[in-house]
């Protein structure tokens, strides 16, 4: 799914939300060669990388030649796209040793031209991992809603065939929202975190039956009508 949520759009809603996160000691990347930068390996569809630096904020870096440059600071995470701007996959970076990285989703593998690029960062907490999830709880939401009208159709093709697929954007940052304070409320109990977390979840709720009632589907180029794919059997969670 085209990604329509990112730290920016959640913090409109949550001034404080990327506040929370707070600070943990984690591994990370960083290339410690300015005339010979250090490189992941990723396959063809990956067309720029976006690294969430230690120190707060993001660097973007365009593929070259199936090669990503790991930027000259503290990275904790690269998150992949295409060249439509689809989120593909992220690079955790949990590994801590070795030339091997895997995806948080379990579709992109990346090799590291130097197994000395890892280090250990002092990270500002990034919920980028929670904006990822929240876009693909969606997606997965949007199939089943439409699984029972076009089951004939692959995922893929479905998804691609939403021709107003922004409509959306507001129930991922709900959906965001809720993981990011159920996330909070578990690592440690507080009662507004919790009251937050169901308010998001209701709000996500409501803002995926509304989407859902407005998408306009094109398939083979028929143009169906909305209507005619979704019945009054709304989706609940």
């Amino acid at each position: 799914m085209k990604t329509l949520a990112t730290l920016d759009t959640i913090s409109r809603w949550e001034k404080e939300i990327n506040n929370l996160g707070g600070y943990t000691e984690s591994w990370g990347l960083i290339s410690v060669s300015d005339e010979s930068p250090a490189t992941i390996s990723v396959s063809d569809n990956v067309a720029k990388g976006i690294f969430a630096l230690a120190a707060g904020g993001f660097s973007s870096v365009a593929v070259e030649e199936n090669l990503l440059g790991i930027p000259p600071v503290q990275a904790v995470s690269v998150a992949l796209y295409d060249s439509g701007d689809a989120h593909i996959d992220t690079f955790a970076l949990n590994e801590g040793h070795g030339v091997y990285i895997f995806g948080a989703n379990g579709i992109e593998t990346g090799t590291l031209s130097d197994a000395s690029a890892w280090t250990v960062c002092q990270a500002s907490r990034t919920w980028q991992d929670k904006v990822d999830i929240a876009h693909l709880v969606v997606e997965n939401d949007v199939l089943t809603a439409l699984y029972n009208r076009l089951s004939q159709y692959t995922d893929s093709e479905i998804i691609d065939a939403i021709t107003n697929i922004d409509a959306f954007a507001i129930a991922i940052d709900m959906k965001a929202l809720e993981l990011i304070y159920m996330d909070l409320a578990n690592s440690g109990f507080n009662q507004l975190y919790q009251t937050k977390a169901t308010e998001y979840a209701r709000r996500y709720a409501a803002e995926l039956r509304s989407a859902i009632q407005r998408i306009n589907i094109n398939i083979d180029g028929s143009a169906k009508d909305p209507n005619r794919i979704v019945t009054q059997g709304m989706l609940s969670r």
